[in-house]
């Protein structure tokens, strides 16, 4: 039997993790639970129950690839977000489905380079997000090399310096300056956003909607239940 080396399974499990909770909130608006997240590990990454095996909310204290959120007045509903997610103060909204900000519009998520422009200094004259067919660039560089599908975001257009702030009011404040950035150029969040992920081993809609019906049950309830094997195949084999 071949033994998966620890350091390969716990970037695995990290990864799975990163991927899984992203997805949920592209599709859901909404913090994923722990427990969900668990059951979605042991199944698909088996190899992950040796990297948690003190349990997932302490795997992620250790290793914060996404943030751990926790309802106040429900103690049992722990869920995660990315890292890009602005917690909001009334942190119970996270657990209601397509959570937005006072517009009703959900935070986006964005491809890494275009999150990092407005965070980077500007390194010369100018600074211009070029689009075409296949996708966009990001570029420093002179003013006269503005041309046609290119936009300038310039030092005001960057996120605020916050001296002292917290990585959620860093994030906040970047998700403002884009957003501003989008409307002044009359521009839309997806030609920016990142992909979506695929899981590895991650079955059809008719499966994922069976696993959804367990959100938000604890660990303990999750141990009790079984599935034979062969219904798991049948369901997966359905679109």
């Amino acid at each position: 039997m071949i033994m998966t080396d620890p350091n390969d399974a716990e970037a695995e499990t990290s990864k799975f993790i990163e991927d899984f909770v992203q997805q949920h909130w592209d599709e859901q608006g909404s913090a994923c639970y722990l427990s969900n997240l668990g059951f979605r590990l042991k199944n698909d990454v088996p190899e992950s129950q040796r990297v948690i095996a003190d349990g997932l909310h302490e795997f992620l204290r250790r290793n914060p690839v996404v943030r751990v959120v926790q309802h106040p007045e429900i103690p049992q509903k722990i869920g995660a977000v990315p890292l890009s997610v602005a917690v909001p103060d009334q942190i119970e909204n996270l657990f209601s489905k397509k959570v937005g900000s006072g517009s009703d519009k959900k935070w986006g998520s964005y491809e890494q380079v275009f999150w990092d422009a407005f965070i980077k200094p500007i390194d010369g004259e100018a600074r211009f997000v070029c689009l075409d067919d296949t996708g966009f660039e990001v570029s420093d560089g002179q003013a006269s090399e503005m041309k046609e599908g290119c936009y300038e975001i310039t030092p005001q257009d960057l996120t605020k310096d916050l001296v002292g702030a917290t990585i959620s009011e860093r994030v906040a404040a970047t998700h403002e300056a884009i957003n501003a950035w989008l409307e002044k150029n009359s521009l839309q969040q997806e030609a920016f956003s990142a992909p979506k992920k695929n899981l590895r081993r991650r079955g059809g809609d008719r499966l994922d909607d069976f696993f959804n019906v367990f959100e938000g049950l604890s660990e303990d309830d999750l141990s009790r239940i079984t599935i034979p094997l062969d219904i798991l195949f049948k369901l997966n084999a359905k679109k």
